[in-house]
């Protein structure tokens, strides 16, 4: 098993989150305390700040891992967010890997959803007529999910994998609307795709897909 090292810092002392990432990520430990191996993959929990973001950009150019979060509403919007920041675009185009968006939505209880046929209006709803009449879900209630017709969460993801078209459009400081168009021609897919697709499955419903919208 790979062994994980955790570090506390409070969240409003700027000065000790850049120190706390300084020691991590240049591998200088305290005084008085033994050296420590490299660690090839970090986790920060979130970037919020320029300073965050140069001492994560720096780590991945030395070849570490770094695996982070930040607020954007789609994959691509966290390549455009980081040049918003203040981070160079060429810095992004050389460390960002990949991407990945998600939403939760509730997972239909399994026991007591209801079948039906999408209609011809919920069909166009979605911007896909042509899977009108396919059988889908709705919410139903029992015993064992407390009458509420739904049980837990599923999740819909979104994925942006950062190809050398995509570090060249980077470069360029290509926007969001862009980007998305380019990873679709590239075989991907939107949230909004996947969630017709776990809506298509029978994992949630018709009201759950809908909000993620717009549909075009």
């Amino acid at each position: 098993a790979m062994a994980a090292n955790q570090k506390d810092l409070q969240p409003y002392v700027i000065g000790e989150i850049v120190s706390g990432n300084n020691t991590i990520y240049r591998h200088k430990p305290p005084r008085k305390e033994p050296a420590f191996k490299t660690p090839p993959r970090l986790i920060h929990h979130l970037l919020r700040s320029v300073t965050q973001y140069g001492t994560g950009i720096k780590a991945a150019l030395t070849g570490h891992l770094v695996i982070s979060s930040l607020h954007t509403n789609s994959a691509a919007g966290a390549v455009t967010r980081l040049v918003d920041m203040g981070v160079d675009a060429f810095l992004v185009a050389a460390t960002l890997r990949l991407c990945a968006a998600q939403r939760l939505l509730r997972r239909l209880c399994p026991k007591c959803r209801v079948r039906r046929p999408l209609t011809a209006a919920e069909a166009r709803a979605l911007a896909r007529p042509e899977i009108e009449g396919v059988e889908v879900y709705d919410a139903g209630g029992c015993k064992d999910c407390r009458e509420r017709g739904y049980c837990g969460r599923v999740g819909v993801f979104e994925i942006l994998p950062i190809t050398l078209e995509m570090q060249r459009m980077i470069t360029d400081r290509a926007g969001e609307v862009a980007l998305t168009k380019a990873a679709l021609e590239q075989g991907g897919q939107t949230m909004r795709d996947d969630a017709v697709d776990k809506l298509l499955t029978g994992q949630t419903s018709f009201v759950e897909v809908l909000p993620l919208g717009p549909w075009e």
